[in-house]
This record gives C-alpha cells, structure tokens and sequence, in this order.
C-alpha cells in the first residue's frame, strides 16, 4: 500500500511538473498571438489607408485595374504601381494639350471676331 501511495505521489508530481510546463508554454503562445494580433491590426490599418491614398490619387474609372481583391494583402508592386501612374500622367496630359489647342484656336478666333468688330466699329464712327 505504502508502494502504490508513493507511486501515485510520484506520479502526480510529474503531472504538476508536466502542468506548470504546459501552462508555461501556453502563456508564451498567448503573448505571441497578443503581438501577432497587434501588429496584424496595424496592418491592416496600413492597409486600408492605402486604400484610401489609392482612391485619392487614382480616378474611379481606373480603380478596378488597380486594386486587389480584399483578401490578398501585400501583394501590391511598386513598379506596377509606378506604370500605371506613369501611364494615367501621360494620359492627362495629352488630354490637358489637346484641352489648350482648343483654347488656343478659341482665343485665336475671338480675337479675329474683336478685330473684325472693333474695324466694323470704326467705320461706322467714320
């Protein structure tokens, strides 16, 4: 009797060795995740104000070839970034030149219309 008590007390002080072990190891996985989950939110705090930064700088028509599904995080590259804004800078302006050629043959039309008006005046005082 005395036997099996002493190895039951053995046994359960191995248990409680094997719990404070276990419980140990279980606090370090809590704080990991804790610091996984923190820096996960800063993420896709990040994240979501690219977004944003996205939608400012981009018109809405563009937006659909720019941005990624929801999901995939961290898989926006530069480069292709860099192209499309190099691209859609080059399309405004040939769009803005275009825009000051007509201006310009405007004004250059109004200008022939003043001339014409200020010479049908003056003839008119004469």
């Amino acid at each position: 009797m005395d036997t099996e008590t002493g190895i039951m007390k053995s046994l359960l002080k191995e248990k409680a060795k094997e719990l404070k072990s276990t419980q140990k190891k279980l606090k370090k996985v809590e704080e990991k995740y804790v610091e996984v989950h923190r820096s996960n939110k800063g993420l896709l705090s990040d994240h979501e104000t690219f977004i944003q930064f996205l939608h400012l700088v981009f018109p809405p028509q563009h937006l659909e070839e720019l941005l990624l599904p929801a999901d995939q995080y961290g898989l926006y590259d530069l480069e292709h970034l860099r192209g499309f804004w190099t691209l859609l800078k080059s399309q405004m302006q040939s769009e803005n030149s275009g825009i000051y050629e007509v201006m310009r043959e405007e004004k250059a039309m109004l200008m022939e219309k003043i001339k014409t008006y200020e010479s049908t005046m003056s003839e008119m005082t004469d």
